[in-house]
């Protein structure tokens, strides 16, 4: 009997621990819970009074944005590369994909881009596409140092058995899914493709490159499986879909808990994103940081550390640099004789932070999205809380927040686009 009262005790005692950690915020934001409502669809913005529609709109800070706009005037007949690169609000795929929807409206698609295998490394997963299979992986995440993750995308698995592994890729849709019949596949150590489960009259070739296989259709497809093999073991980041079209290919590579150390631990991350041979790398950054300890200086230099890399391995790429919105925090309060009870205190680090990134890039004349006064600035956390835009954990947001986000975003990129093609226009007449 007493041994029994001591296993219910020890089992109480586990569950409330794990309740504790639950209600953590770094639990939360490595471990994002993403509210799936319904699609943004013809609303008005003008409903969410609280947004300052006014400033949607990118401070250029004397950068220059001439060689990504001139590439996108010549759409029809060009491929144009973005990368996107952030924390949990870029893995959920929500805003970027509906910035990612838009512009491939506007100016072709050329393609899904980079998909991740985050499903095989045991963390949520972007709807519209699938990495299965039926080998057994290990994972590596940047956002854990002791991992030594070196892979450009923050994430990657290796095969237990390096001898025989396969992956399954597909793209996802309610509607039509989209196809693809050029696949990179990005990894590390050597990687046989030893077959594949479509018809050889089809492959039209499979070339190795460093860190990089490329395989070319000769048909579009939606579900490829690679099988493989491995000399040495290896590591495989990613595979990144395209149709051999004209047009906008947007890469989003989000971590959930990501903060620029994150992806500086990566090392000569610059170097590693060149493969895409991106046009725009966009940095939404800064969200994480805000709720450790890290000191506004440590944090600007954080922020200098990563663009420089991309900058000197990236000469011919714009950058726009993007900051959080304000966000909460728990805060537990308990009473004499009373159960502890949680609220929420607004995080004014954030804050703190996002002038750090105005700073930076007014100083180094980089692009800046002020993603913190569009939403509203200060106390709009609360705003987007009550009017179902942010969730209950007032770090995240709901579906029709991040596609919200997103729609703002294009609309901002393309009036500066139009901008410059209108200046353009009249300097030549």
């Amino acid at each position: 009997m007493n041994k029994l009262i001591v296993i219910i005790v020890s089992l109480i005692s586990s569950l409330a621990l794990f309740a504790d950690d639950y209600d953590n915020d770094s639990y939360i934001r490595e471990n994002p819970q993403i509210v799936q409502d319904s699609v943004f669809e013809n609303v008005s913005f003008s409903q969410y009074n609280f947004l300052n529609l006014n400033k949607n709109k990118l401070t250029l800070n004397n950068s220059d944005l001439s060689i990504f706009f001139n590439r996108l005037q010549n759409s029809s007949t060009d491929t144009i590369n973005i990368v996107h690169i952030g924390d949990s609000h870029i893995q959920a795929d929500m805003s970027t994909k509906r910035t990612r929807t838009l512009l491939q409206n506007k100016f072709g698609n050329a393609g899904r881009g980079i998909i991740i295998p985050f499903k095989l490394s045991k963390t949520n997963e972007p709807r519209d596409y699938s990495i299965t299979s039926t080998s057994i992986w290990t994972n590596k995440k940047a956002i854990k140092r002791s991992d030594y993750c070196h892979s450009f995308t923050g994430i990657s698995i290796s095969p237990q058995n390096k001898d025989y592994f396969d992956l399954t890729i597909s793209t996802l849709s309610k509607f039509i899914p989209e196809e693809f019949n050029n696949i990179k596949l990005y990894h590390t150590g050597e990687i046989s493709i030893d077959s594949l489960n479509i018809s050889d009259e089809i492959v039209d070739s499979i070339s190795y490159n460093v860190d990089e296989i490329n395989i070319k259709l000769s048909v579009g497809v939606d579900l490829l499986t690679l099988y493989m093999s491995s000399d040495s073991g290896c590591a495989i980041s990613g595979a990144l879909l395209s149709n051999s079209k004209a047009g906008i290919v947007y890469n989003a590579i989000g971590n959930n808990g990501a903060t620029f150390d994150t992806y500086n631990s990566i090392g000569n991350i610059g170097k590693r994103v060149s493969q895409i041979s991106p046009q725009l790398i966009i940095l939404s950054l800064g969200a994480n940081d805000a709720y450790g300890k890290i000191s506004p200086t440590d944090f600007y230099n954080s922020i200098h550390k990563l663009v420089s890399d991309i900058q000197t391995n990236n000469p011919d790429a714009s950058i726009i640099l993007t900051t959080p919105m304000e966000s909460q925090k728990r805060k537990y309060i308990r009473k004499k004789g009373r159960r502890r009870r949680k609220s929420y205190i607004i995080n004014e680090r954030v804050l703190l932070l996002r002038n750090e990134i105005l700073r930076y890039g007014k100083e180094h004349k980089i692009a800046v999205y002020d993603w913190f006064e569009i939403a509203g600035g200060e106390n709009a956390s609360q705003k987007w809380h009550n009017h179902k835009l942010m969730g209950r954990d007032r770090i995240h947001y709901t579906r029709v927040g991040y596609e919200i986000q997103g729609e703002l975003f294009f609309n901002a990129l393309l009036k500066e686009y139009n901008s410059y093609i209108n200046s353009n226009c009249h300097g030549n007449n």
